[in-house]
């Protein structure tokens, strides 16, 4: 965006520069592509692939991975597989004693929202916007909401293993990758396995947006990151059918 740094203040960027981010969030999840996306997820598709299907814009990338770098609040977090399938978080003792086929997870996450950083924000009122609710359940045929978003950093080690997240009648899902310079050694993939065993793998390529079906028979995971010089910063997003008690939708304010 032409003039951001004009509007960028210290670690964190203004309003000006967030609602950047939030317009050009929702121009990407009402473009072709990924309206193309959520209707092949609602068709008879037995196999409908995870797609790419664009990237932010580089300026408006970097002041959102500025601003997520700067947060103090990460909360480093181990999942640990149930007897029931079931996961819960544990502490280091116990997990380290899981057996490693059922450490569930291992990464930070984001309990208390994102404050103060504006573009952040900026980008997770895109996502959950009316226009993209209103524009994904017309291409779906079906009503859709925004279900939650989840902000993950994954460091030197971190991961998460396969799992479905067929629950609370999800659909799809939407990644955001923010961090810049990734290579293959780095790791972080977002791996995404299908009921016919095809396996689509989808690189945390800075800015990209993805979208994956989420429905019986997929699997999707995180794999392991191999270095200590690279943090995967991600937005994990989720939509479901209607009539499900969704997150408020907003009406254009950063949030």
């Amino acid at each position: 965006m032409k003039g951001l740094k004009a509007v960028t203040s210290g670690a964190f960027s203004s309003k000006e520069s967030a609602l950047a981010v939030r317009e050009a969030v929702i121009s990407l999840l009402t473009s072709e592509a990924a309206l193309e996306t959520v209707q092949s997820f609602s068709s008879g598709e037995t196999t409908p692939r995870p797609r790419v299907i664009g990237c932010l814009p580089d300026d408006l990338r970097q002041v959102c991975h500025s601003e997520i770098t700067q947060i103090t609040t990460w909360s480093e977090e181990r999942w640990a597989l149930r007897s029931d399938n079931s996961v819960a978080l544990v502490d280091k003792q116990e997990f380290e004693a899981t057996p490693a086929s059922l450490r569930f997870s291992y990464s930070d996450s984001l309990r208390t929202g994102v404050e103060p950083a504006l573009a952040v924000r900026g980008l997770l009122s895109g996502i959950r916007s009316r226009d993209v609710a209103d524009a994904f359940s017309h291409a779906y045929g079906d009503k859709i909401e925004y279900k939650s978003s989840d902000v993950a950093r994954y460091r030197d080690g971190h991961y998460l293993r396969r799992h479905a997240d067929t629950f609370a009648d999800r659909v799809f899902g939407v990644l955001t990758f923010l961090s810049p310079d990734w290579s293959h050694s780095h790791g972080g993939e977002l791996v995404v396995e299908a009921p016919d065993g095809s396996v689509d793998c989808i690189a945390p390529e800075p800015g990209t947006l993805a979208m994956l079906p989420i429905r019986p028979g997929f699997q999707h995971l995180v794999s392991r990151i191999r270095t200590s010089d690279w943090v995967r910063f991600s937005v994990a997003s989720h939509f479901s059918k209607g009539g499900s008690d969704s997150s408020k939708a907003d009406a254009g304010e950063i949030v």
